[in-house]
């Protein structure tokens, strides 16, 4: 994957990261978590492992039903 196409893949995680923060603050926990979700997909398209893992974690208090999805070469896979 090309740098540009991995930094701005990284800042669209990072946005939707900080949106799920946002409705986490506003009371909206289903928005959070979809935020969220989202942010977990992009961070696993480009490989970004240790910000996926983190994510995860903090998906994990939402419950064991999030959406994870380990890709081929990911820790544990």
């Amino acid at each position: 994957m090309a740098f540009r196409a991995r930094l701005s893949g990284h800042w669209e995680a990072r946005t939707l990261e900080f949106a799920g923060q946002v409705e986490e603050l506003r009371g909206r926990p289903e928005a959070a978590r979809a935020r969220f979700e989202q942010s977990l997909a992009r961070y696993q398209e480009i490989r970004a492992v240790a910000e996926a893992a983190r994510l995860a974690d903090r998906l994990g208090g939402y419950g064991a039903d999030s959406a994870v999805t380990p890709r081929p070469g990911d820790p544990g896979t």
